[in-house]
């Protein structure tokens, strides 16, 4: 069973809230989380009963063995869970059950003390030998099941059999899915394709910030596309990139301007702003096609008088 109703209105049992007086948040913790241990240890065969080490459930709940005992006594008190903290007896180890004390793998021992050569000082150095289990009952787990199977139902999401991991399987690829679906939505947009463009186009390394991203995405919302873009980029680059001055411009914030972008996409690369010739030769070829020009329109004029 990997998950459990938990009612809002919680805080309001009675049990609870005399569970927080006498032990605070510490005790709304272990109350809750053994349920989830239980449950979780329990896996598809729901029963209520586990075995289960001490030291485990103190390090899963953040808390000492006596806080914990403390906690399940005041539990137990009050008819919620059985608790039996000594479910080895002495006598049980590597499979023996001595009838005494002195009886251990076919040994008398003479005395309490005396075990294989080594002389223990007491008894509870023999029970440390054993490892700790402590044996948990929580009948309210059953109830609790039945509430998660009424619940699928109630979702239409109907168990095999009964079997709940195959129900488990059915959510877990429905939740797959649904997230799949989530990132198809969010990757229709193409925002890292833009901005891996505009890095390699300015030779820069911006990052898609939230800021970037309401760019793009306003502009994507106004009919423009990613081929829009990549010509803004293109065009803004051959013109800025080797200007010291302008160079700095060549950033999201500007280029996908709302007043600016439709201007820049439309704007005019010429030969020099390509690399193709120098600055220097292009305006002299500018010159020389005004000076072209004006040649021609003086000859047309002399023609008409002639």
């Amino acid at each position: 069973m990997k998950w459990f109703k938990h009612m809002s209105d919680s805080l309001d049992d009675p049990f609870i809230q005399e569970l927080l007086d006498e032990y605070s948040h510490l005790g709304y913790v272990i109350w809750f989380g053994l349920i989830e241990i239980i449950a979780k240890e329990n896996g598809t065969n729901v029963t209520g009963k586990v075995n289960i080490s001490p030291e485990y459930l103190r390090r899963k709940l953040r808390t000492s063995q006596k806080k914990l005992r403390k906690v399940l006594d005041f539990c137990q008190a009050n008819d919620r869970l059985k608790v039996n903290y000594c479910p080895t007896t002495v006598g049980q180890l590597s499979g023996n059950s001595p009838t005494t004390v002195g009886q251990l793998s076919g040994n008398c021992l003479t005395s309490v003390g005396q075990l294989s050569g080594n002389c223990l000082t007491s008894v509870g150095l023999l029970s440390n030998t054993l490892q700790k289990k402590w044996e948990i009952y929580f009948p309210k787990i059953m109830e609790i099941k039945d509430n998660y199977m009424k619940d699928l139902q109630v979702a239409r999401k109907k168990p095999s059999n009964h079997k709940e991991e195959e129900v488990e399987e059915e959510e877990y690829k429905e939740e797959v899915e649904e997230e799949a679906d989530k990132k198809r939505k969010k990757s229709s947009v193409p925002f890292e394709e833009i901005l891996t463009d505009l890095n390699k186009q300015t030779e820069k390394n911006y990052r898609l910030t939230k800021g970037t991203r309401e760019l793009i995405k306003a502009r994507l919302s106004e009919g423009f596309c990613l081929e829009d873009f990549k010509t803004v980029h293109l065009n803004m680059s051959a013109k800025w990139k080797h200007d010291p001055k302008m160079n700095p411009y060549l950033r999201p914030v500007t280029l996908y301007c709302a007043s600016k972008f439709e201007g820049y996409l439309n704007s005019t690369v010429s030969m020099s702003d390509r690399g193709q010739v120098s600055r220097l030769l292009e305006k002299s070829k500018h010159v020389f096609e005004e000076f072209a020009e004006e040649q021609r329109r003086e000859n047309a004029q002399r023609e008409a008088v002639s």
